[in-house]
C-alpha cells in the first residue's frame, strides 16, 4: 500500500505509516486505513499560507517555542527562515 501525506515532515509519514495497520487490525478496510492521505491538517500547524514569486513556500506553524522550531524545520528537511516571537520560554518540566 502506497501513502502519501500532504503533511511535510518525515515525522508525519512515521506517524501516519504507524496509524495504518493500528486501523487495519480495528477492522477499518484499507482504503479507510490509509485516510491520512486525504486529512489536510490544522489550521496553523504547518499550512502553507503561500508561495513567494521565487517559489519560497510560506508556512505558519504556532505551535513551537524558539528552540523546537529549529528542530522542526531540520526534520522537516527544509532550509529557510523563521520570523515571529516565541511563545513561551521552553518545554515545561515535571
Amino acid at each position: 500500500m502506497a501513502l502519501d501525506i500532504p503533511q511535510p515532515g518525515v515525522h508525519n509519514l512515521e506517524n501516519a505509516t504507524a496509524a495504518v495497520p493500528v486501523a487495519r487490525e480495528l477492522g477499518f478496510a484499507p482504503a479507510d486505513a490509509a485516510a491520512s492521505s486525504r486529512f489536510p491538517g490544522v489550521v496553523r500547524r504547518l499550512q502553507v499560507v503561500g508561495v513567494t514569486g521565487d517559489g519560497i513556500r510560506v508556512v505558519d506553524d504556532y505551535a513551537h517555542n524558539a528552540k523546537a522550531t529549529g528542530g522542526h524545520h531540520r526534520r522537516a528537511g527544509r532550509r529557510g527562515a523563521c520570523a515571529g516571537r516565541a511563545q513561551g520560554r521552553g518545554r515545561a518540566e515535571g
